[in-house]
């Protein structure tokens, strides 16, 4: 035990005070990698957030603006219904596409608009 302090003490302050510096150095390195790691997850997370938002709306307005071509269409194919032979076309034919729209209008809406397209 007194070798080892015997030779603790024979090595240079230089030495000493270098050790020292590279542990502190190393320390606040470890603790600024940490932080900027932990920064780099919240800002992950934020995109990740901001990319399904920005799907979400997308697919929202293509549903949107589908379900209302299908209604231009419907309103249309309404008008035309005095006009046609009922014994040699189906009626309904007409209405599929907006049927179809409003199936995927449901699926995507918010749950008040879902019920007030269904």
């Amino acid at each position: 035990m007194i070798d080892l302090i015997a030779f603790l003490k024979s090595i240079p302050d230089v030495i000493w005070s270098g050790l020292i510096a590279s542990m502190l150095t190393l320390g606040g390195v470890l603790i600024s990698n940490g932080s900027n790691t932990n920064r780099l997850k919240l800002q992950l997370q934020h995109d990740a957030n901001e990319k399904t938002k920005e799907r979400t709306a997308t697919l929202r307005r293509e549903v949107y603006l589908r379900a209302a071509e299908e209604l231009v269409k419907a309103n249309a194919h309404l008008a035309t219904l005095p006009q046609l032979d009922l014994s040699k076309t189906n009626l309904g034919d007409g209405l599929q596409g907006f049927f179809s729209a409003t199936a995927r209008l449901q699926l995507i809406a918010e749950p008040k608009t879902a019920l007030l397209v269904s």
